[in-house]
């Protein structure tokens, strides 16, 4: 009977600490600059309210201090241009995030500034309108939005990520610093041991429970 206990709660605590992990994995984050960018003129909402000239394209992102990685910008506030605290957090599969990261599934070094401008039509809806568009780029960015409608009913969102800034309030869209959307990252070498121990002591109570 003890060993059915601490099996069961041994088991509970790892569906609890992965549960944490997928859902909210505390990080560092700032934004180091922007690649394969084009400059747009746009119009953002709250809390920003007002227009700028801004680069669209890959944002350069150092996660934890890390090297850059890609992300795009989903959210109309002021990037982080030093170190600040956020959440990586699992994608709603029934939200716009999850079309936004179809759109990054499908972003290349030549389309990246279309796929962020995408992005921002998907996500901001009303919180974003593109001033005077150019031409070339608003054809790649039609057609990307008109891929939305093939995307597979089976994508894989656990690719990828929402870094949001918590701000002084809870979580969410319009607090904080710009939210972004990056890939998945791997799991760090303490996730993996919990993981692995959890599986380790299911294992050997199994066997000794067979013997």
């Amino acid at each position: 009977m003890k060993k059915q206990l601490f099996t069961i709660l041994l088991s509970g605590l790892l569906l609890i600490a992965m549960a944490g992990v997928a859902c909210a994995i505390p990080i560092t984050l700032k934004e180091v600059g922007v690649n394969n960018a084009a400059v747009i003129r746009g119009t953002f909402g709250a809390p920003i309210n007002g227009t700028y000239n801004v680069y669209a394209g890959y944002y350069q992102l150092s996660i934890n201090g890390a090297s850059a990685v890609n992300g795009f910008c989903v959210d109309p506030a002021w990037a982080p241009s030093t170190t600040q605290a956020y959440d990586l957090r699992a994608i709603d599969p029934t939200s716009n995030y999850a079309k936004a990261a179809y759109l990054f599934s499908l972003s290349n070094p030549g389309n990246a500034a279309a796929v962020q401008v995408a992005i921002w039509e998907t996500v901001m809806g009303p919180d974003f309108t593109w001033v005077n568009p150019n031409a070339g780029l608003q054809a790649t960015v039609d057609s990307l939005l008109t891929d939305l409608s093939n995307m597979p009913v089976d994508f894989d969102l656990s690719r990828y990520m929402l870094a949001v800034s918590p701000g002084d309030a809870p979580s969410g869209y319009g607090l904080g610093y710009q939210d972004y959307l990056v890939a998945a990252p791997v799991p760090e070498p303490a996730t993996l041991m919990l993981f692995g121990v959890g599986i380790l002591g299911l294992a050997v109570f199994g066997k000794r429970r067979k013997n």
